[in-house]
């Protein structure tokens, strides 16, 4: 418990390290301001380093946190599965007549794949993560559309007159 606990601040401090520390001018189309700017390439360093990592780097939190504890759970629980002899008894004066241990073994191999799938898709949507928080940057710094001055119709003054 000590240890999950340890490994999670660890991830933790590392995605509070990564969180917006990264600005660069992005490029420009038009001459706008400066926006932060979340370089694709280093999304998918990032998640092939660790799960989860590309997605934080990006701004999505909560799916690089769900990403990071889905694989990890997903490889420890299969290597742990994959070792089990069939045999959880606390009784221990009488014999263990263990399953056939190929279930178990087919378990662990079934999870331990769907750890590194998770991974996998990960790192290949890593790049696409950043490509969304830089067009969701974007549109935070275009400017608001401003009125037409070519409206049908007479013009209104902001003076009234009595007559």
């Amino acid at each position: 418990m000590k240890l999950l606990a340890k490994v999670a601040l660890l991830w933790l401090t590392f995605a509070a390290s990564l969180s917006g520390q990264d600005v660069q001018p992005a490029p420009k189309e038009s001459a706008g301001a400066a926006s932060l700017y979340r370089d694709p390439q280093k999304a998918k360093a990032l998640a092939i380093v660790l799960p989860g990592a590309g997605y934080v780097y990006t701004g999505d939190y909560l799916l690089g946190y769900a990403t990071w504890a889905g694989t990890a759970t997903s490889l420890i629980t299969g290597v742990v599965t994959y070792q089990f002899d069939g045999c959880l008894s606390i009784d221990f004066t009488r014999a263990c007549k263990p399953p056939p241990r190929w279930t178990y073994r087919a378990a662990g191999i079934l999870l331990i794949g769907v750890g590194a799938w998770i991974w996998v898709s990960s790192i290949r949507d890593a790049q696409h993560a950043a490509e969304r928080a830089n067009a969701r940057h974007q549109l935070r710094l275009s400017p608001p559309p401003q009125p037409r001055d070519t409206l049908p119709g007479p013009r209104l003054s902001g003076k009234i007159e009595l007559h």
